[in-house]
C-alpha cells in the first residue's frame, strides 16, 4: 500500500529508493506547494506498508478516529526523535561528548544530560571529588605529599 498526503502534489525529480528489509520504504517521490507552519514549503513523503502493517494502520485509524495524513506525520516524527536520541545516546557512549550527543538527539545540552542521568547512564568515569582527583593524580605521579593532602581534604569533608 502506497500512501500520499497532502495538496498540490507535483513529480519530484529525484528518483524513488527501494523499500527497506524491514518492508518500510520511506521515499521522496512528491513536493507539496502547501506551506508549514513556519512558513517553510512542505514536502510530502511516502511510505510502503506491508499488508498486515496497513491493517494495523487501518485499525488504529478505525479504533482511534484520527485523520490518516496527521497520524502518519506524528509516527514518523515520533520515530525521528526517537531514532536520534538513540543515536545520540549511543554517539555519548562511544566518547564523543555531551555536546555532540545533544545535537544528535536535537535537544539542548542540559536536557541531553538529564536524560542521560534518567537512563542511568554514567556522566563521569574518572574522580568526579577536589580529593579524589587529587589522589588519581598522586597515584598516577607516585606523589606521596600529594596523596597525604589529598585523604586531608577527604577527612576534611566529611
Amino acid at each position: 500500500m502506497s500512501v500520499r498526503t497532502g495538496l498540490g502534489l507535483t513529480p519530484a525529480t529525484t528518483p524513488i529508493p527501494a523499500p527497506s528489509r524491514s518492508g518500510l520504504g520511506i521515499a521522496m517521490p512528491y513536493h507539496s506547494d502547501a506551506r508549514s507552519s513556519v512558513g517553510g514549503p512542505m514536502v510530502t513523503k511516502s511510505i510502503s506498508l506491508s499488508d498486515d502493517e496497513a491493517a494495523g494502520l487501518r485499525a488504529y485509524l478505525e479504533a482511534s478516529g484520527e485523520d490518516e495524513p496527521d497520524a502518519l506525520k506524528r509516527a514518523a516524527m515520533r520515530g525521528l526523535e526517537a531514532m536520534r536520541l538513540e543515536r545520540g545516546i549511543l554517539a555519548f557512549r562511544e566518547g564523543r561528548g555531551s555536546s555532540e550527543g545533544a545535537e544528535i538527539a536535537g535537544v539542548p545540552r542540559a536536557e541531553f544530560l538529564q536524560i542521560l542521568i534518567d537512563r542511568g547512564e554514567k556522566l563521569l568515569t574518572g574522580p568526579s571529588t577536589l580529593p579524589e582527583q587529587l589522589a588519581y593524580l598522586a597515584e598516577q605521579r607516585g606523589d606521596e605529599r600529594l596523596a597525604d593532602i589529598a585523604r586531608e581534604l577527604a577527612r576534611s569533608r566529611d
